[in-house]
């Protein structure tokens, strides 16, 4: 089976050769999660919750399932904040998604790895069957 190369590892290896050999090839990673993950991973819950059918007041649930994921309330308000606005938004969604999808290509001339990757949604407009890629960015800005 060939390795997965990712845009994370792409962008650790740019980043930090010694970073990259610590974290792909001796697997040694972090105990905790800098709080911008935690807020983005927490996001990416909610939206996946949301496209299942969830009610606003379950996606939030299913976002911050415990206090551990997200312990700073101005944080747990921003993103019931967001998701609220989200909700009014998007009400009548003219879309139907499927949520976290991931994918593996195989790369040209590569015997060792091939593309992988996740993407937060893919999905058909209704009544029309055009396709969408929905890929959602939080930020502490």
């Amino acid at each position: 089976m060939k390795e997965p190369l990712t845009a994370t590892r792409l962008a650790t290896l740019a980043g930090c050769m010694r970073r990259h050999f610590w974290r792909y090839e001796i697997g040694l990673r972090s105990t905790c999660d800098a709080p911008a993950l935690r807020f983005g991973s927490a996001w990416h819950r909610a939206m996946e919750a949301r496209w299942r059918g969830a009610t606003y007041e379950d996606a939030l649930a299913a976002a911050v399932p415990d206090a551990i994921s997200l312990p700073d309330e101005l944080d747990v308000a921003t993103l019931s904040g967001m998701l609220a606005g989200y909700y009014q938004r998007w009400s009548d969604d003219p879309a139907e998604i499927r949520p976290e999808l991931e994918f593996r290509l195989p790369i040209a001339g590569s015997r060792s790895f091939e593309a992988a990757g996740k993407i937060d949604g893919l999905g058909t407009v209704k009544g029309h069957g055009g396709h969408i890629l929905i890929e959602h960015k939080t930020t502490t800005d």
